[in-house]
């Protein structure tokens, strides 16, 4: 069963989290539950990617391509897993307007796999206070 979706929207104005074992994305603004980074009366100008955690199966030669906009930032392959927390090590994938863009996760190969990124939205809304 393919888990593709937003499981986590957090605060506005916090983190994003996304699992993928098939490939899909996260788009800044929509109104898609699934797909979306917004919370109700959120508006996210910007997301960077903070952490990736990943499983890739034994024998399997399945991989993740991560892509901003046009550019691709990250790809993943196996066997094996791990995580790299960008955000920890102060490192930023996305240069220019990439960190606008939706972040799209390719799958290729076959075999089990997954993929959980989490993204640090900076974002606009209206307080209710």
């Amino acid at each position: 069963m393919a888990i593709d979706s937003v499981v986590n929207k957090g605060l506005k104005g916090g983190y994003v989290t996304a699992a993928f074992s098939a490939g899909g994305f996260i788009t800044p603004n929509i109104n898609q539950v699934a797909k979306a980074a917004n919370t109700v009366g959120e508006v996210v100008n910007e997301m960077f990617i903070s952490d990736v955690l990943w499983n890739i199966g034994g024998a399997n030669n399945a991989s993740f391509k991560i892509s901003r906009g046009a550019n691709t930032v990250l790809i993943i392959s196996g066997p094996g897993s791990g995580r790299f927390d960008f955000q920890g090590a102060g490192i930023t994938l996305e240069t220019g307007g990439e960190s606008a863009a939706n972040c799209v996760v390719t799958r290729s190969g076959t075999g089990a796999a997954s993929v959980v990124i989490q993204l640090h939205k900076r974002s606009t809304f209206t307080s209710v206070y």
